[in-house]
């Protein structure tokens, strides 16, 4: 399959993305006598005098109107008196008679929403009409104008009836100097009037102010739910009659925030995020791979942070892919390690296309090209045959290890029988994953547990044999592993992510929610270093080791160190060979556990080796 790749500054093609929408019309040409318009709307071919007109051709909808009442909130501020722009100064204030003008259609509309607001009603445009691309007239009328047509197909649910046949409204023409001039007004309407406890729910009355808008926007990055932004922010003055909106009118607003957001499509969305994180940083990196169709396969992102954060502590990499965190039900794959707190971190994540081993290789290049080609000593993943293969071919430098959690969760589903029965298998199992330091010793062992429980002929554990050196722990002494045995680093921090990301999030809801995962990460970073600074661990006793250690351990490693400092008192060493030359080995073993380790001296080049290996990587 051919790819295009993105990465740094590259630029989408210019066709990438030209969705939008077009409105286009013809003009007629409008004589000052004639009463022919051009209708914008559909509703705009009827006359002034018809009231039989359908709900949906008179009506702006109910999303409509919630929209302009999220989208502007400066529909209540309107200039009082100058907004009227009256021309008889003995007028009333907020109140309309025939001659009245104002200086734009944007203006007259304002005023006359605040008019009906005022009064008890809604308000909306009718129709308006254009004269060389330049609006000439418009009718603005109560909510209630018109009469709902009845449907030709009865259906088992219809909406309540809002229309009454209301007359009242309000007609502005252009005038010669520009401005528009009120021709006709009614001002008597065939219904009641919202008294004042109800005002507020006018959509005349409704608004989102900007402060609101960014209150919202905060929570809804927070992933706190619209009900409970709307209850907060409605203590916050005193009750909901005094918020100045209603639940829905903030769902809307968030609903086409999102909607906004994504009209470029996935790959010009989530290209234009890129790069303005890039813009922000210019150490921030990102990758993206796109199919001849222009279509995501591939992504891979990090910021300057965590890369800083592989340099210092990359050498062990836990990776794992996890699912249900993005509508698309993309594979989800962050790099994790561990930091000088013994805590999580992330040095990069991707989201890919499938798991076969052409994605992943380009994932594991795409890695090392965002870290300076540094390999990690040792990387953890699951018993993935793909997997395995890209970083046979990517990281040639790297140990791979498997998740011993994962062997021991698919030995207990392959081998129930034995694995869960009145036997010691799982016993005898795991001492042939942790146990034994000798080779010869571990084969011996091996072959008596399948002999054992009768299981020499199984395949599975055959082909686990194959592995043996990539999970049993004699195969592994040498190799460091941060103290990290499996996944279970990646599948904790899953399950972190899986608290952020949810399945509806598309791709870049999903990219916003994981910086929240890792601001939190690093506040937690940060309160540990702060904590370090004005703490020390307690020591076991008075001593210059201690002393030392504490002073450039981190507390969760000093800790580790203590604790293995104080158990040398349950150590028994002895001597092996008694020659008197300059070497020195010695068996030692702990006191209660019958296993021994192998202690190596050479005083030429005093080194120490145990065959534990922990100390020799």
């Amino acid at each position: 399959m051919e790819s295009t790749h993105l990465s740094g500054k590259e630029i989408v093609p210019a066709n990438q993305d030209k969705s939008g929408l077009q409105v286009s019309g013809e003009t007629s040409l409008l004589s000052q006598n004639s009463d022919e318009f051009l209708a914008e709307k559909k509703d705009d071919t009827f006359s002034d005098d018809d009231a039989l007109v359908s709900d949906e051709d008179a009506s702006i909808s109910d999303f409509s109107e919630e929209e302009d009442i999220s989208n502007n909130e400066n529909y209540l501020q309107i200039e009082d008196v100058d907004a009227l722009e009256a021309n008889n100064e003995n007028q009333k204030k907020h109140e309309f008679c025939i001659g009245m003008d104002f200086s734009s259609d944007e203006s007259a509309y304002k005023a006359y929403r605040k008019y009906g607001g005022n009064h008890g009603f809604d308000v909306r445009r009718q129709r308006t009409a254009k004269k060389n691309n330049k609006l000439v007239r418009m009718v603005y009328v109560c909510s209630k104008e018109g009469l709902r047509q009845e449907p030709k197909v009865k259906k088992s649910y219809a909406r309540p009836t809002t229309r009454c046949g209301c007359k009242a409204r309000m007609s502005c023409y252009l005038q010669s100097n520009g401005r528009y001039k009120i021709v006709t007004f009614e001002q008597n309407h065939n219904h009641d009037l919202v008294r004042t406890p109800m005002k507020h729910l006018l959509k005349s009355n409704r608004a989102i102010s900007i402060s609101q808008k960014q209150h919202a926007d905060d929570a809804d990055m927070s992933g706190i739910s619209a009900n409970a932004t709307v209850e907060m922010m409605s203590r916050e003055v005193g009750g909901r009659a005094n918020l100045g909106f209603m639940d829905k009118d903030l769902k809307n607003y968030i609903y086409r925030k999102r909607m906004a957001a994504m009209e470029k499509g996935d790959a010009g969305a989530v290209l234009e995020y890129f790069q303005k994180k890039k813009e922000d940083n210019s150490s921030f990196f990102y990758s993206m791979q796109l199919d001849e169709d222009d279509m995501i396969t591939n992504i891979f992102w990090a910021d300057d942070r965590s890369i800083s954060d592989y340099n210092l502590f990359g050498d062990v990499v836990c990776f794992d892919t996890t699912y249900k965190t993005n509508e698309f039900d993309k594979p989800f794959a962050p790099f994790v390690g561990v930091n000088h707190h013994k805590q999580t971190i992330l040095f990069g994540a991707a989201l890919l296309y499938d798991e076969t081993t052409e994605s992943f290789e380009w994932l594991f290049q795409t890695f090392l090209g965002a870290m300076s080609g540094k390999q990690p000593q040792t990387i953890l993943t699951d018993q993935c045959a793909a997997m395995a293969n890209a970083i046979g071919k990517v990281f040639s430098e790297t140990k791979h290890r498997l998740c011993v959690w994962h062997i021991y969760q698919n030995a207990a589903k392959r081998l129930s029988h034995v694995f869960h029965g009145p036997d010691q298998f799982a016993s005898d199992f795991g001492k042939c994953v942790y146990d034994h330091e000798n080779e010869v010793e571990w084969l011996s062992a091996w072959s008596e547990m399948l002999e054992k429980y009768g299981l020499t002929e199984n395949k599975w554990l055959k082909n686990l044999f194959e592995l043996r050196e990539k999970w049993a722990r004699v195969y592994g002494r040498q190799t460091f592993t941060a103290d990290m045995m499996s996944t279970q680093r990646s599948e904790s921090m899953n399950n972190i992510l899986k608290k952020y990301l949810k399945r509806g999030h598309n791709l870049l809801r999903f990219f916003e929610h994981y910086e929240r995962v890792l601001d939190d990460r690093r506040f937690k970073e940060l309160t540990a270093d702060f904590g370090m600074m004005h703490t020390s661990p307690v020591l076991s006793a008075p001593v210059e080791m201690l002393q030392h250690a504490v002073d450039v351990y981190t507390p969760e490693v000093f800790t580790l160190f203590q604790k293995e400092y104080t158990a040398i008192g349950d150590y028994v060493a002895k001597r092996v060979n008694k020659s008197e030359m300059v070497s020195a080995e010695c068996n030692v073993s702990f006191r209660g556990v019958g296993r021994n380790h192998l202690v190596n001296y050479v005083a030429a080049n005093e080194k120490i080796h145990c065959s534990c290996m922990k100390f020799s990587f």
